[in-house]
């Protein structure tokens, strides 16, 4: 569920940017000297990933990890059972012997803290 967090706050990041079109590579004849064959413009996958997709997805999972760890502990905590074991927020308080209102709260201010992070962070936004 952790992973659902970033992905959406990733993807609301992405939706928020100008997406560049995609460019499609489109095989050229080959010339008298160039005796590799030409890769058929059908067998190119234009939904994978490529390596700068990856390297940004693999940042992204990186700093979100970061700013988990950088949340209070009480929050974090909060976090991991909610999104991590996938606790209802009855659950939560009784492994943690709190109220489910203190869950709720703590829950709310780390999901606040993390997409304020996350935006500052890949927004270049310092507004608050």
């Amino acid at each position: 569920m952790l992973m659902k967090v970033a992905t959406n706050l990733a993807l609301n990041h992405l939706r928020s940017q100008k997406r560049q079109p995609v460019r499609l590579i489109q095989p050229t004849s080959p010339s008298d000297d160039d005796d590799e064959s030409l890769v058929p413009g059908w067998l190119i996958d234009q939904a994978s990933a490529g390596p700068m997709d990856l390297l940004h997805e693999a940042e992204q999972h990186q700093a979100m990890g970061e700013m988990i760890n950088a949340l209070p502990p009480a929050k974090r905590e909060v976090m991991r059972l909610v999104h991590h074991q996938q606790m209802n927020i009855e659950e939560a308080a009784d492994e943690l012997g709190i109220a489910p209102g203190t869950v709720r709260s703590h829950l709310h201010y780390a999901r606040h803290k993390l997409a304020d992070a996350w935006r500052q962070r890949f927004s270049g936004d310092t507004d608050q």
